[in-house]
């Protein structure tokens, strides 16, 4: 155990406030005098308590000293991580400059440059795109094969519905848009863009395109119809996996979209009634078996009807939370480029 830990563990029997200095975003916060409570999951962790009254947990690894009656006692591992992070900023304002730098020579008519770079650890090839008309650089990631095909897609402000194919199966990415969406949506887990890119890549451009644009999150069991996907494209789906025979879907999509009727039928039969569709709904995700998936699985009401498939790794809502934000990234882009948002809203590059 180290030092810090052991100070730690004796703080949370002394009761006494201790001055504690931490860690976040990568800058070093004032010290602030805490009271600490509990030490718990081997160290790792410890609840506090303000003078303020106001309560918290704090990883320990963040924390960078506490000062007890004996002095200032400091936490290696959090020095270790701050340095990292420090490296990382510094890296990062220096690519901030050369490609500031990159912005001001660049000339416009050549449209694309290539600039190496890293991106979640990998070395990556960053794309400049400079528009001619507002003057604006766009540093994005793509395939290098599909990089000038997405740069003309930006420029042009084309629409992300009639292009997805090609931009997913080019892996683009606008870094700077990632980053400040993950930051302000902390409680959303990371998307898994290269899950979907692998997707696209090896799946047909035409279903790609119909299962991103009309795959529509209130409509995952359909009926193919000319007006939303005919049954030439459900056929070429279903060859992908893309959709199945809606009596196959998957359960939560029984219960979500099987009509009222048809999910009380079963349950009456056992003399439950449990009343509206959402408290119907209810009853059978918590007493679903066999016996009842069977009968919800032979609803007249799925004969004609199929169901979507989310890609590999997805469930029917994080593929629409992704694919919601994919088109924001994308529109983002356009916008950003076209001179549409304001000056600052990118002004960091990647």
């Amino acid at each position: 155990m180290t030092d810090f830990a052991e100070a730690l563990l004796k703080a949370q029997h002394t009761g006494a406030y201790v001055l504690m200095a931490s860690f976040d975003d990568a800058k070093e916060q004032p010290a602030t005098r805490l009271k600490v409570l509990r030490v718990h999951d081997c160290a790792t962790k410890f609840d506090i308590q303000h003078e303020n009254g106001e309560l918290r947990t704090y990883r320990t690894q963040y924390a960078l000293w506490l000062e007890n009656e004996h002095g200032r006692v400091f936490n290696p591992q959090a020095q270790q991580k701050l340095d990292g992070y420090q490296a990382k900023r510094r890296a990062w304002t220096l690519r901030q400059e050369q490609l500031r730098n990159l912005a001001s020579d660049l000339d416009s008519s050549t449209e694309l440059t290539e600039l190496p770079g890293t991106h979640n650890g990998q070395e990556k090839t960053f794309f400049c795109y400079k528009d001619k008309f507002t003057q604006r650089l766009t540093v994005f990631l793509s395939k290098p094969s599909h990089a000038k095909r997405i740069s003309t897609l930006i420029g042009e402000g084309g629409s992300i519905w009639n292009a997805v194919d090609i931009l997913l199966s080019g892996e683009f990415l606008w870094p700077i848009w990632v980053r400040q969406h993950e930051e302000a949506n902390p409680e959303v887990d990371a998307y898994d863009y290269q899950r979907a890119f692998d997707w696209a890549r090896k799946t047909p451009a035409e279903s790609v395109q119909t299962f991103f644009t009309r795959g529509w999150k209130r409509h995952q069991i359909f009926v193919p119809s000319p007006e939303h996907i005919d049954a030439k494209a459900t056929e070429r789906l279903r060859r992908f996996g893309m959709v199945v025979a809606a009596a196959s879907a998957p359960i939560e999509a029984l219960i979500q979209y099987l009509p009222a009727n048809d999910l009380k039928a079963p349950l009456k039969a056992r003399g439950i009634k449990p009343g509206n569709k959402e408290a119907v709904q209810n009853c059978y995700r918590q007493n679903v078996d066999r016996e009842l998936e069977s009968q919800l699985r032979s609803s007249p009401w799925l004969a004609d009807r199929v169901c979507f498939v989310p890609p590999a790794g997805f469930t029917w809502d994080s593929w629409h939370s992704f694919r919601t934000a994919y088109a924001d990234m994308f529109d983002a882009a356009t916008n950003w480029t076209s001179g549409n948002l304001e000056p600052d809203k990118y002004a960091a590059l990647v």
